[in-house]
């Protein structure tokens, strides 16, 4: 029987890339100014 419990690697990376995505513009500064790496 597949166990239906656990994600597939598949839709387990996906759904780590999204949420690291959130999280990265949920941090991303706004109106800030420029970023160390944009002077």
């Amino acid at each position: 029987m597949p166990n239906s419990k656990y994600l597939s690697r598949e839709q387990e990376t996906k759904f780590i890339i999204s949420i690291t995505q959130l999280l990265l513009i949920k941090n991303r500064p706004i109106n800030n100014g420029p970023t160390d790496d944009e002077k």
